[in-house]
């Protein structure tokens, strides 16, 4: 079947993965693409500020793997809370510091009052998957 990519990746980065195999990969048929990113208040966007001072941070739970990979490689262990939608809403909200979600147009981005810190994951596509048959009866 088909998946985007962003999903296809953060599944491959799961421990609990089992025998899916990327036949094919359609890039993203329009200029702009959708982007995983770290987004916070347009005023504190400096690395300095959410590396030392940020506590709280949401993130989307379908890219929980993507999100762990990237606080591992950077070294930042904030505790961070996966929920189910609307974590760019939950800065204004007053319940995180920071948020990672995808940006796509950027209106809500704006709307929010919010500017990208970092962009996480940005290989945007279409990825036709298969499961591989075991032996087994798998």
């Amino acid at each position: 079947g088909w998946t985007g990519n962003d999903l296809f990746v953060d599944y491959c980065l799961s421990r609990d993965r089992t025998s899916l195999r990327l036949i094919k990969f359609t890039p993203w048929p329009e200029e702009t693409k959708p982007k995983l990113c770290l987004l916070g208040p347009e005023k504190q966007n400096s690395k300095g500020y959410y590396f030392y001072n940020v506590n709280r941070v949401v993130a989307p739970d379908k890219y929980r793997n993507l999100v762990k990979r990237y606080c591992e490689q950077t070294q930042w262990y904030p505790d961070v809370q996966f929920l189910d939608g609307q974590v760019d809403r939950q800065i204004r909200f007053g319940t995180t510091d920071l948020a990672f979600d995808i940006v796509y147009s950027g209106k809500t981005m704006l709307e929010e009052r919010l500017s990208i810190y970092e962009t996480i994951f940005e290989e945007s596509g279409l990825v036709l998957i298969t499961r591989d048959n075991f032996k087994g009866g798998k």
